[in-house]
């Protein structure tokens, strides 16, 4: 299956000097560990990064070191139409959309849901099981741009507020509904056999002071030298929590 991925870094005002997408988690810049699971374990065609900011860019190059992630700077201050508008000159079939905090998932993840949505024939699959700094979403092409021509009448937060918003009018309206999606959830509990009590309902990366609990996960999981393709990352934060 031909996927690219995309991580879409938010604006933020000048005065805040924190970059989440610039953190260290484990000593590693998390767009490293992030590049990593994408392109080399899971094996996507491409990783793009949109951002806001030019002057930034010597930075986010140094964070991608030693990767082939693409960095393209974005006019749009909404992931959904600035993905929709880089995925429009792009010839993938399917797009994952990332949040940073996927740098703290399992490797092959991407992987194993690409699969499912293949066998599945799905339009859109979801991984419900995942914090949402850490979630991550697959869209086909068409019905990624049918969310973005919504965009302004339904004022969806993102890709997955869009899926999710679509399914729910749905069921209300059923084939009245703007678009129909075919949508499948990827059941991570069952992938990685784990229960739902040993996952964190929430990693948040949005503040410095928050760093602290995913920098000692990553730290644990290193030192218990455990397997990447595993939740043990996770399941660090649900433990130190």
């Amino acid at each position: 299956m031909n996927i690219t991925a995309f991580l879409y870094l938010p604006a933020l005002t000048r005065s805040v000097s924190f970059r989440p997408y610039l953190s260290t988690p484990g000593s590693r810049p998390i767009l490293q560990s992030v590049a990593d699971r994408i392109l080399r374990r899971s094996g996507a065609g491409r990783l793009v990064i949109l951002h806001h900011y030019p002057a930034e860019e010597d930075r986010l190059l140094e964070a991608l070191a030693g990767s082939r992630a693409e960095l393209q700077y974005t006019p749009h201050f909404s992931e959904l139409q600035a993905i929709a508008s880089a995925a429009r000159d792009d010839s993938a079939e399917t797009f994952a959309i990332l949040k940073a905090g996927i740098a703290l998932t399992p490797a092959d993840l991407l992987y194993r849901v690409a699969r499912v949505h293949r066998e599945r024939q799905s339009d859109c699959t979801l991984i419900p099981a995942l914090p949402e700094d850490c979630s991550m979403c697959l869209c086909d092409a068409e019905p990624l741009q049918q969310m973005a021509q919504l965009a302004d009448t339904f004022s969806f937060a993102g890709v997955e507020d869009a899926i999710r918003r679509l399914l729910g009018l749905k069921q209300v309206v059923g084939q009245r509904a703007p678009l129909q999606i075919s949508c499948n959830n990827f059941d991570f509990h069952e992938a990685y056999s784990v229960t739902p009590q040993q996952l964190p309902v929430a990693v948040p990366l949005r503040e410095e002071r928050e760093l602290a609990l995913a920098d000692a996960a990553v730290q644990q999981a290193n030192q218990d030298e455990a397997d990447p393709d595993t939740a043990a990352i996770l399941m660090a934060c649900r433990q130190l929590q």
